[in-house]
Order: C-alpha cells, then sequence, then structure tokens
C-alpha cells in the first residue's frame, strides 16, 4: 500500500499549513525541518499554526502567522505562495498505525520522511534567562520532574488519554517521597495536585499572578531533568527540546503513531481494543448521535501503578533517588556541540543564541 509520491517538485515560496493543539504544532516542526532539508535553502517557507510561537527561532522559517489574527497584507503578500496543508490523522497508513504523525504529513507532500522521527524546539537565551530566574526559589539539590497528567482540554475529539487521579496524585507522592521536585504542567482550570508545583497561566511557585506563555513553560521544561505524561504538549515538546528518557503512559492513542523512541512508552493490554483511536476522527458517533464512549471505563489509562511509573522513571535516567549531592544552578542541559549555560552570575545579555533546543546541523 503506497499513498506517497516521493521527490515532489516545490514552488519557491511555500506556506506551511497546520490546526490542532500544541502538541500537534510542535510535531509539524519535524515535517517543515524535513521539507526544508528537501526543498534546500534558498525556499522561502512560512508557517501558519494554530501556535505561531512554537516557530520562534526555528531555522528556515522566516515568518510565522496564526490563522485567526492574519494580519490585513497576508493575503496580498501570499499570492505567489504554494499552501501545503491537509489532515495527516485521515491518511490511512496513519490510522492503520504504520506511520507517525510525522512520515503522514511527509507522505502527504511527497517528501522523503526523516531518519530522526522528532519535532525542534529552540530556546533562545532571553527565554532561558526567564525560566532561570521564574524558578529562583526552587531546591537546586533535588532532581527536578515535569509532570503532564492530563491534556487534550478544548479538542473535540477526547480520546482515552487522561490518568486518573488517584493514579496522578499517587505518582506525585512517590516522586516527592524520594525527594524529586515535581512541575505540573497542565490547564488552569485542572486538578492541583497535592505536593506538586502548578505550572499553567495560573500563579507562580510563589502564589503571584503570572500568565505562563507557552514559550515560558517550554524555557522551565528545558531546566526539568526528568518527564512523565501522557500523549500530549510536553510529550512533544520534551522529545523537540532534544531531551530523551521521559515516560509517557499511552491509552487509546498510539506511540507509533505520535510518541518517540528516546522515550519509555508504556502501552497496555489490558483492554480488549488497546491503542483503539476511538472515538475516531473519521466520526464515531453511538445512538442519538451522541459521541462514543469507551465501554472499559478507560481501564488502559489505569493500567500502571504509580510505583511502576516512578521506578520506569528512574531506570532510564540511573537514577535511585531524587537528592543531588551538590546543590548547583538551575539545571540547564544543553545538547551535544552547544555552549554550556552559564551560571547565573555570569549571564551575558540576551542574544538570539539557542543554548538548547536547537535545529540539527547544516540548516540555515
Amino acid at each position: 500500500m503506497n499513498e506517497t509520491v516521493i521527490n515532489k517538485v516545490f514552488a519557491d515560496k511555500i506556506i506551511a499549513d497546520t490546526g490542532g493543539g500544541m502538541g500537534k504544532v510542535i510535531a509539524f516542526t519535524g515535517f517543515v525541518q524535513a521539507l526544508r532539508t528537501h526543498v534546500g535553502p534558498t525556499v522561502t517557507i512560512h508557517a501558519r499554526t494554530t501556535w505561531p510561537d512554537v516557530f520562534r527561532g526555528f531555522p528556515g522559517v522566516s515568518r510565522f502567522f496564526d490563522p485567526t489574527d492574519l494580519p490585513a497584507y497576508f493575503a496580498e503578500d501570499h499570492q505567489d505562495f504554494e499552501v501545503l496543508t491537509g489532515e495527516p490523522y485521515n491518511r490511512l497508513l496513519y490510522r492503520t498505525g504504520d506511520e507517525h504523525i510525522i512520515e503522514a504529513w511527509c507522505g502527504m507532500h511527497g517528501i522523503p520522511a526523516p531518519k530522526e522521527i522528532r519535532g525542534f524546539l529552540r530556546i533562545m537565551e532571553a527565554e532561558h534567562r526567564q525560566a532561570v530566574q521564574l524558578m529562583r526559589g526552587v531546591p537546586k539539590n533535588q532532581r527536578w520532574i515535569a509532570f503532564q497528567p492530563w491534556g487534550g482540554h478544548g479538542s473535540p475529539i477526547q480520546q482515552a488519554r487522561s490518568l486518573p487521579v488517584d493514579i496522578a496524585q499517587g505518582i506525585v507522592d512517590a516522586l516527592v517521597g524520594k525527594a524529586y521536585t515535581v512541575f505540573q504542567f497542565s490547564a488552569p482550570h485542572a486538578v492541583r495536585l497535592d505536593k506538586a508545583i502548578p505550572l499553567d497561566p495560573g500563579k507562580d511557585q510563589s502564589g503571584n499572578q503570572q500568565a505562563y506563555e507557552a514559550r515560558t513553560l517550554f524555557g522551565i521544561l528545558n531546566l526539568c531533568d526528568g518527564f512523565i505524561g501522557i500523549d500530549s504538549s510536553f510529550q512533544h515538546a520534551w522529545t523537540a527540546l532534544g531531551k530523551k528518557n521521559g515516560v509517557v503512559v499511552w491509552g487509546a492513542t498510539r506511540p507509533g503513531n505520535l510518541g518517540y523512541k528516546t522515550n519509555r512508552n508504556l502501552a497496555s493490554e489490558s483492554c480488549p481494543t488497546p491503542g483503539c483511536n476511538r472515538p475516531s476522527v473519521l466520526g464515531d458517533l453511538v445512538g442519538g448521535r451522541k459521541p462514543w464512549i469507551c465501554p472499559y471505563g478507560e481501564k488502559c489509562m489505569a493500567a500502571f501503578s504509580p510505583a511502576r511509573i516512578v521506578e520506569e522513571l528512574e531506570g532510564a535516567n540511573g537514577w535511585t533517588g531524587g537528592k543531588i549531592e551538590a546543590a548547583g544552578p538551575a539545571p540547564c542541559p544543553a545538547p551535544a556541540g552547544t555552549p554550556p549555560c552559564p551560571a547565573p552570575a555570569q549571564v551575558p545579555p540576551a542574544t538570539d543564541a539557542a543554548p538548547t533546543g536547537t535545529a540539527p546541523s547544516g540548516q540555515p
């Protein structure tokens, strides 16, 4: 089965377009990176997405736009641009579980899929400085764990992918009991877990009003040592920052479609229909035109105990607890080939340099 025509010839000006949530747009950067590699450095690429700030600092994309807030000049300036759009969720090879979403985008538009399946986020120096400043009161002698127990809020398709509250609280309790610091990444209306530091558009750790924009959250995520989550925004962001060894719990969605091999992906076979992808994007209704509801009570998301999930995190990273022997500055795990982040007293003036989350070498 082949739905792909490889080596398509493109115009010399392109709009790369997608809708969807933050995680989908972060994954879209993986396709745009493959597109840039395919068309070369001279083609102009603009991005039009529902989370345009994801493309801030992205090499090879000169401009990015929000489709709900386009400037008056947009249509006139883009008359001669080719528009690459389409919904990868509808593609048959994606729905059968044979393609990752990045591979699906590439197949839809006739370019080779990249060897490394991941998105790309670039943290600017000023964003790193801001994250360090915001987290200045958090102890540095404990490993920091980013935790996203819930996601998909506002999406019309609500597949089983959120942890039960008791499992989520058990994970926080187990981590804190082993001297880890836990940051809860979730929507402001979500349940607040005891002992976790909430990071959302609500309040900062001191109780002061603080609007955490997406780029701010990416900067804080980049300071974290480990990640536990579900199929949602921040498992995509974690990998797009070049970080590894997170733990992701899967339910109705499939790691083969939306996950990354550099993490530990826990998918249960306890449900009679694991990875069912229901309700389907094709339309999935029951009597009275009501949306399909899982008849098994979403037991797939309760299959792994908090102890097992924490054990997977420690096993992946070689840890036996959260304590760090020598307390130092806020961690900054720069990827290979980039300069280490400076100590707080030596931070230079803000520049456009990216200490972490850089795109692959050889890109403009």
